[in-house]
Order: C-alpha cells, then sequence, then structure tokens
C-alpha cells in the first residue's frame, strides 16, 4: 500500500489555493477495494490506483490516510501523511474614523478600523507619523475596533498594521 502527496511519499506543504495530487494504490492483493481518507471522510473509494486531487482554499493541516481493511488472506494496512496548507492572504484593514485629512478637534481620539480576515488576528498596531504608539492583542475580526490615544493639536498621519496568525501583515 503506497501514498503520494504530489508524487512524494511524504508530508506536503503548499500555499492556500494549491491543489494537491493524492494518489494511494494497494500492489497486493489485488482488485480488492480500499480507501483514501482527508479528516476522516472518505474522498475516494475502489480498486487500485486511486487517485484524488483538492484544492486547499483554507490554512490548516489536513491528515490524508489510505487504508486497506484486510481480509481472510491479508492483514489490514494503512499510511498517513499530512498537507500542511499556508495561509497567504495577509488582513484586510479599513479605517472608520477618523477619516484620511480630516481634522478631529480633540486632545483624545479614538481611532476606529475593521479587520477582516480568514485566519485569527494575532494583533493589530496604530502607527502616528510612523510611530507605533498602540497595540492590542484581543482582537476581533469583523467588528468595528478601537484604540483610544490623547494627541496635543496638529496634523498626524496614522496606519493601522494588523497581522495574522501566519504573520501576513495588513495595513490601512
Amino acid at each position: 500500500l503506497t501514498l503520494t502527496l504530489n508524487r512524494i511519499e511524504n508530508n506536503l506543504t503548499i500555499n492556500e489555493t494549491q491543489q494537491a495530487t493524492i494518489n494511494a494504490s494497494l500492489f497486493e492483493p489485488t482488485n480488492k477495494q480500499f480507501n483514501i481518507y482527508q479528516d476522516g471522510q472518505i474522498i475516494n473509494s475502489g480498486t487500485s490506483p486511486l487517485t484524488n486531487t483538492t484544492t486547499y482554499n483554507t490554512a490548516g493541516q489536513y491528515n490524508i490516510t489510505t487504508i486497506f481493511n484486510g481480509n481472510e488472506n491479508y492483514t489490514s494496512k494503512s499510511v498517513t501523511y499530512f498537507v500542511n496548507v499556508n495561509d497567504i492572504i495577509k488582513p484586510t484593514v479599513s479605517l472608520i474614523f477618523p477619516q484620511n485629512n480630516k481634522t478631529v478637534g480633540s486632545a483624545d481620539v479614538i481611532f476606529q478600523y475593521n479587520v477582516t480576515d480568514n485566519t485569527n488576528i494575532t494583533r493589530c498596531e496604530l502607527y502616528v507619523d510612523d510611530t507605533i504608539r498602540s497595540t492590542d492583542t484581543t482582537i476581533t475580526k469583523n467588528i468595528t475596533q478601537t484604540f483610544k490615544l490623547t494627541l496635543p493639536d496638529n496634523n498626524y498621519n496614522y496606519t493601522i498594521k494588523c497581522i495574522d496568525e501566519y504573520s501576513n501583515t495588513g495595513v490601512s
């Protein structure tokens, strides 16, 4: 019993949106049914050879196992490898308030933003005039997030950077 991921008998690491071609072959006994599983769910079943091509759009680790259950003459066999899918998509950071090129009359400024991503956000950072001024590690995606900062009256440029669990950085 053999299992290959993109023609290699080993674990496979790919990026999101890439494909993995999964091949399994049972050489002895011949013409017997066996299965390929992904995370415990059958993705192909039949006689040798079996092939499945899957596009991985979500980061994570996927267990790929092929199993021959055996019979009265042959013992059961299994082979397991993993497809590790890296996240390559950076978070999207949208500024809500204050808008760019707007004057805010208060010394206490509440910066509002929203961040979206397909994985967890580990932190967001507020930069004022290219200097980091605040960091938040308790981010909830897809809702308004805030930084509060006291600034003297002046004109400032600000950006917010958010980093996901795969170290992809999105900048407003």
